[in-house]
């Protein structure tokens, strides 16, 4: 194989088609929308980029960069929280927190998670930016940097400002977009499925999900509900059969029977039009790549994540594996360093695509190694082999 050629693998014929589709019905609030989460496929839309209050699913933000700020070893889920005046302060859906009380991140994450505490998301973003207001910074940066174009974050909680000013603003299409950020990391359904349950540090009162999906939808693990007087009712859910999850979002609604029945509906249309297959798994061998300078002349490829290829059901098409290998990779090598990709195609369609990673490490070969190589590949050069 040369350095940086792609090279297909046919895997198997699954019945699909690539082209969008509108769907048979439309949904009873102002926007929404359907989207697969492996692959981003928008599978049905409603005004998708009309600018709405998102009331509480403002906190899908403040899980992801608080998510992200875990997995950087920033804080710690054992890390107790103190909880400033202004966070105690917070309206609308709370845990009653005191100023001056310490509760652990852990519980504060479940607190926003199944009930939506406005002062626990509050405390938070207290913690980790030293301020609400320089968190909604890190809200609206990061928001940029997923190509959230239609969004704009006040604050940690989506409450309306009480001064007047400028309150959070997005849509059903930038949400969508978030949760399926948010769902890349996959420990945060621990908290959003929970149905009923107990903070740590406070046996009682019960705590119950605002996202009653959790538990009257097979599947459903998540994500955020959101009401005020001017959003009206907001749901981003997300449910998992098999292999293939779905995100679908409504804003809007005028109660929460529509709401969760809207959502039911758009689940329920996207798991009867798609299929979904793993085609590569996490850590399968998938060839390998040249390396110069180094102990080892290659080395073995492994798929960083599993690879689902998921198309619609009413057409035909070949799935194939298609591997990129980067040109002139160098040593050393770590373990785990990226040399390429993996993508599912089918019909000229990208379907979808990870990580192809060096199965170990490959220091740097010395200076002798180097000769002895050089000399080698000389006498093949004059008499073959």
């Amino acid at each position: 194989m040369r350095k940086g050629l792609a090279w297909l693998v046919i895997l198997f014929f699954v019945t699909f088609s690539a082209a969008a589709q509108e769907a048979p019905f439309k949904v009873n609030a102002p926007s929404a929308v359907l989207m697969e989460e492996s692959s981003g496929m928008i599978l049905f839309s409603q005004a998708p980029d009309e600018k709405r209050p998102p009331a509480s699913i403002t906190k899908l933000m403040t899980m992801l960069l608080t998510m992200e700020a875990l997995e950087k070893g920033q804080v710690r889920l054992t890390d107790q929280i103190a909880v400033s005046e202004y966070a105690a302060s917070m309206g609308g859906s709370q845990i009653w927190l005191e100023p001056g009380e310490k509760m652990a991140l852990h519980d504060m994450l479940k607190a926003i998670a199944v009930v939506s505490a406005n002062d626990a998301s509050v405390a938070v973003a207290e913690h980790l930016a030293g301020s609400a207001e320089a968190f909604a910074k890190k809200m609206n940066q990061k928001a940029k940097a997923l190509g959230m174009k239609n969004s704009y974050f006040a604050n940690p909680n989506g409450l309306p400002p009480e001064d007047g000013s400028q309150g959070c603003v997005t849509t059903a299409l930038d949400i969508a977009i978030l949760s399926r950020e948010l769902l890349k990391h996959p420990k945060i359904l621990e908290y959003t499925s929970i149905w009923m349950g107990t903070l740590d540090a406070r046996p009682e009162p019960a705590l119950v999900n605002t996202n009653k999906l959790v538990h009257f939808y097979e599947g459903c693990d998540g994500l955020k509900t959101g009401y005020t007087t001017e959003s009206k009712y907001c749901l981003s859910a997300t449910a998992k059969k098999d292999t293939l999850r779905l995100v679908a979002v409504v804003m809007g609604a005028e109660n929460t029977k529509i709401r969760n029945a809207e959502i039911t509906k758009l689940f329920n249309y996207g798991f009867s039009q798609l299929i979904s297959q793993k085609v590569a798994r996490k850590g399968q061998n998938l060839g390998k790549a040249k390396i110069k300078g180094g102990t080892l002349e290659e080395v073995s490829v492994l798929v960083a994540n599993d690879l689902l290829a998921v198309q619609r059901r009413d057409s035909e098409g070949k799935v194939a594996l298609e591997l990129s290998i980067d040109k002139e990779i160098q040593a050393p090598l770590k373990k785990g360093q990226r040399l390429g990709w993996v993508t599912a195609r089918s019909e000229g369609k990208e379907l979808g695509k990870v990580a192809l990673l060096a199965q170990k490490d490959v220091p740097k070969a010395s200076f002798f190694v180097m000769i002895g190589r050089f000399f080698r590949d000389l006498f093949r050069s004059f008499f073959g082999g």
